[in-house]
């Protein structure tokens, strides 16, 4: 679904300013880090829920600590892998193929650490899809949960992108004291944040680019409408390359502090 459809469907005054259009990294205006409100990003917020619960998986349970500190240490690859000493990948974009559990968050926050833009992947569609993603996204890097990396090697392979496997910190690493490896105080808001496709009923999927303050719009009106508190616990069953799984049901609760109980995927029985 469209983010431009979805901001309109929703009930009240619409919280999502007016996508950008990806047409590709050409097109694409890196806006200057400037110091400044640093909760802009969601997960310089996680510094303040330390100890408290996140997120529950079939890995088991994992602290905001956990997620700050393993996204640090992912970034960190990140940039390696890139060659960004600098650690900014200036809105270079990073094609995500996760489970529904703490890599689709530790691999989107570690991005978005690192300065670029996460495009979340979705692992039921076949790879001629997920190739076009990946093409028409530019993206430079591809992060894929182990159980993908089959899927997605002969893609990278012809497409010539690098594909960074997460590793098994990212699922059970220990959580670093978060002071040992702060990131600057750099505002993103103008920045590229997400790419998420949509579902192309009139021709092939288009690629809708959200900024940092797009996210935060939607988030904290969500939090507001929904009277979201710490103390909240929601179930997450839903795809995440979709806005409603990403957006109202991931980054919401971890917005406020709450805690999101995550299902490899939706099931009756």
């Amino acid at each position: 679904m469209s983010l431009r459809r979805l901001a309109w469907a929703w009930p009240g005054p619409c919280w999502w300013p007016a996508p950008r259009r990806c047409r590709g990294r050409s097109t694409l205006h890196t806006a200057p880090a400037v110091r400044s409100d640093s909760s802009t990003l969601g997960f310089r917020r996680a510094l303040g829920f330390g100890d408290r619960i996140a997120l529950v998986d079939q890995h088991g349970s994992h602290t905001y600590k956990d997620l700050y500190s393993r996204s640090l240490c992912l970034s960190r690859e990140i940039c390696r892998l890139r060659g960004c000493a600098d650690g900014d990948l200036r809105e270079e974009r990073v094609s995500l193929l996760c489970g529904n559990d703490v890599s689709f968050v530790v691999a989107q926050w570690a991005t978005w650490m690192s300065g670029g833009i996460a495009v979340p992947l979705c692992r039921k569609h076949p790879q001629a899809q997920l190739e076009y993603f990946i093409q028409d996204s530019r993206s430079s890097v591809v992060l894929a949960g182990p159980e993908h990396v089959e899927l997605l090697s002969p893609v990278v392979q012809k497409l010539g992108v690098p594909l960074l496997p997460l590793p098994p910190a990212v699922y059970h690493g220990a959580a670093e004291d978060p002071g040992e490896g702060r990131l600057p105080e750099w505002d993103w808001r103008d920045r590229g944040a997400m790419i998420i496709y949509t579902s192309g009923t009139t021709g092939r999927p288009k690629g809708v680019l959200s900024t940092h303050q797009n996210i935060r719009a939607v988030v904290t009106g969500l939090v507001r409408k929904w009277a979201w508190t710490k103390d909240d616990v929601i179930l997450h069953v839903l795809p995440l390359h979709h806005v409603h799984g990403v957006v109202n049901k991931l980054l919401c609760p971890l917005w406020v502090g709450a805690t999101c109980v995550m299902l490899p995927e939706f099931s009756a029985q």
